[in-house]
């Protein structure tokens, strides 16, 4: 059993920053990214903050383009990697919005990646619950790119 102390500190952004897995060059940059990330996972129910300390990797670049390998420790091989580029958006609230929104997608089981409204409705309705903003205004675009699928 953990002593409160401990609890607490777990709980804390320090604590968890300290059980984060972060990979990117905007973290040897000036972290402000990867505490955005503790803030956002502050902020998540305890068991889905835990579940995705425990199952996520996340990636930051200010790269354009592909990444064509990734080498990573045998302790984070089988996790799931959430990769965000911050370049387009610039307030932080909705880089917050975004992270709820991306790790909403993990928790609700949306691992592929099709996009489509139904999918980014219900990952926007989970990150609003947690109580940040909805990542999109309209889902329209991803109504029409569905159709052209078909």
């Amino acid at each position: 059993m953990k002593n409160k102390k401990y609890e607490e500190w777990e709980n804390s952004i320090e604590g968890i920053a300290y059980n984060l897995k972060v990979i990117g060059d905007v973290v040897i940059k000036d972290g402000w990214h990867t505490s955005m990330i503790c803030q956002v996972l502050q902020k998540l129910p305890k068991k889905t903050r835990e579940k995705i300390l425990e199952e996520v990797i996340f990636i930051h670049t200010t790269a354009w383009g592909t990444i064509h390998q990734l080498h990573v420790q045998e302790d984070i091989k089988n996790r799931v990697i959430i990769i965000f580029n911050f370049k387009c958006i610039k307030k932080d609230e909705k880089k917050m919005d975004t992270i709820a929104h991306e790790i909403a997608h993990y928790i609700l089981g949306q691992l592929d990646e099709t996009n489509d409204a139904k999918k980014e409705r219900a990952a926007d309705d989970l990150a609003e619950k947690w109580g940040f903003g909805r990542s999109y205004k309209t889902y329209k675009q991803f109504e029409e790119s569905s159709t052209h699928r078909s």
